[in-house]
């Protein structure tokens, strides 16, 4: 629930008070007394306390209002802003329909860019973790690791079932060090399951960061302990990292995170058509939303999954 918890117990205790008076008011009282302990007391110090409760209330709530949107198991990100379009960017809850998985799990939504929408699967930061935080084995990859509001990696098996149940965009937003925004997104992107060791399915490149994933297409992903790429080596042990190799990559968004110009060749969070394959990048996301997504006007949102 969006809305600040502990506001709503101050606007539910306002209304326990409302009813009390109510119901201690009898023919005998005037509109300005209240029955306490048999005792008549003025009624405005109850009034005073109540309305300091709702203004507290009204202050802390995060936006909550009277008219709020109640959103039942929503599938992604996308889901939650086209019925609650006040929803903010942050931490959710939601239930991808799947035979994969059998609860809900804990995603990152962005809701501002580009009209929002978009379910965060990776992102990379200057967040103190270990440089080679990313260089982790094929059921680390499957689940999934990391904190969802800093470095994390959603797992396979949850974009396996995001990506397959209606058709979805990819969409990359890089920054360098020296604080230059690019992107590139991708009209279709889908991943089989493990069984078929989540190959990837990616086409229709444009953005400004120039394509270096549309090469993916087809190929199946490689982790330090798991190879399935092209070359005659392990491409993820070669470029500490995980990714859908060929032989072996343009882009190797998890590999060392080594702060910009780096010596080894093409092992850092590169892009090669941004900054090519000696340069690792600061930021990192990786976000995919529907390709049918239409941004709705509604009420305020309410999911108990939230915490931003």
């Amino acid at each position: 629930m969006i809305a600040n918890h502990a506001g709503i117990m101050f606007v539910y205790w306002s209304f326990v008070i409302l009813i009390s008076v109510k119901s201690c008011y009898s023919d005998s009282l005037t509109p300005e007394t209240f029955c306490e302990n048999n005792d008549v007391v003025p009624i405005t110090n109850i009034l005073d306390t109540t309305m300091l409760l709702i203004n507290y209330a009204k202050k802390y709530a995060n936006g909550c209002s009277v008219e709020e949107c109640f959103i039942n198991k929503p599938m992604d990100c996308a889901e939650i802003l086209e019925k609650c379009s006040f929803a903010k960017t942050g931490v959710y809850n939601i239930w991808p329909r799947s035979r994969v998985l059998r609860s809900s799990i804990s995603v990152y939504c962005d809701m501002d860019d580009d009209g929002g929408g978009w379910t965060v699967i990776q992102r990379r930061g200057d967040f103190d973790s270990a440089r080679d935080y990313f260089y982790q084995d094929w059921n680390s990859y499957k689940i999934g690791f990391g904190d969802r509001r800093k470095d994390y990696w959603l797992g396979n098996d949850n974009i396996f079932a995001l990506t397959n149940q209606r058709a979805n965009a990819l969409k990359f937003t890089l920054t360098d060090w020296e604080k230059n925004t690019t992107y590139a997104i991708y009209e279709e992107f889908w991943i089989d399951d493990e069984g078929h060791n989540y190959t990837s399915h990616v086409k229709g490149y444009r953005g400004t960061a120039g394509d270096s994933f549309s090469m993916t297409n087809e190929l199946a992903f490689t982790t330090k302990d798991r190879d399935n790429d092209n070359h005659d080596k392990n491409c993820a042990s070669m470029f500490k990292g995980a990714w859908w190799y060929g032989s072996c990559h343009s882009s190797n968004l998890n590999g060392n995170y080594l702060r910009g110009p780096h010596e080894s060749q093409a092992d850092g969070v590169n892009w090669r058509a941004f900054r090519g394959h000696n340069y690792s990048l600061k930021d990192t996301f990786i976000k995919i939303r529907p390709t049918n997504f239409q941004q709705k006007t509604t009420n305020q949102v309410r999911n108990d999954g939230h915490s931003k």
